[in-house]
C-alpha cells in the first residue's frame, strides 16, 4: 500500500492504482517536480535522493507539485468511465480477505481503464487532497 499523509487527512492506494494515478496525471500534463527526501534523511541520503513517488519512504511532495498533480487529474477526470472499463481483462481474486477482480500480471491495461469505475472516486478524493497542499508519501 502507498499512504499519502497530509494534515489532517490520509489516503491509501494499492501500489498498482498509485502507479496508474501517476501515469494518468502525466498523460494530462503533470510534470513531476520530484519528491524531497524524508526529514530524517542524513546528508548522504539527501545527496543520493532520486525524487521518487513510488516508495513509502516519508518523502515530501511540495505544495506546488501537489497542486499540479491535482490539476492534471482534474483535467482527465471526465475521461474516466463510471463503469470499470477493464472488467473484461480481470480474473476473480481476493485482497485482504475480500473477493475482488484482479488484473493479471502483464495484462495490457491503460491508466484510463485502471482508474475507471470505483477507482474514479479515489481519483476525485485525491484531487481534493492535492488542493489542500503538500503531503508525505509514507
Amino acid at each position: 500500500m502507498i499512504e499519502l499523509v497530509g494534515q489532517p487527512e490520509r489516503l491509501s492506494f494499492t501500489v498498482f492504482v498509485w502507479d496508474e494515478v501517476l501515469k494518468f496525471a502525466r498523460l494530462y500534463g503533470w510534470k513531476p517536480a520530484g519528491t524531497l527526501p524524508p526529514d530524517e534523511a542524513d546528508a548522504e541520503e539527501r545527496a543520493a535522493w532520486d525524487g521518487n513517488y513510488v516508495t513509502n519512504g516519508g518523502q515530501s511532495v511540495s505544495p506546488n507539485d501537489a497542486w499540479a498533480l491535482g490539476e492534471a487529474l482534474a483535467r482527465g477526470l471526465s475521461d474516466l468511465p463510471d463503469h470499470y472499463a477493464a472488467a473484461h481483462k480481470t480474473i476473480p481474486g481476493e485482497v485482504e480477505g475480500r473477493p475482488t477482480r484482479l488484473v493479471p500480471v502483464g495484462a495490457p491495461i491503460s491508466p484510463i481503464e485502471a482508474l475507471s469505475g470505483e477507482n474514479k472516486a479515489a481519483v476525485e478524493e485525491l484531487i481534493a487532497f492535492c488542493c489542500k497542499g503538500g503531503f508525505e508519501i509514507g
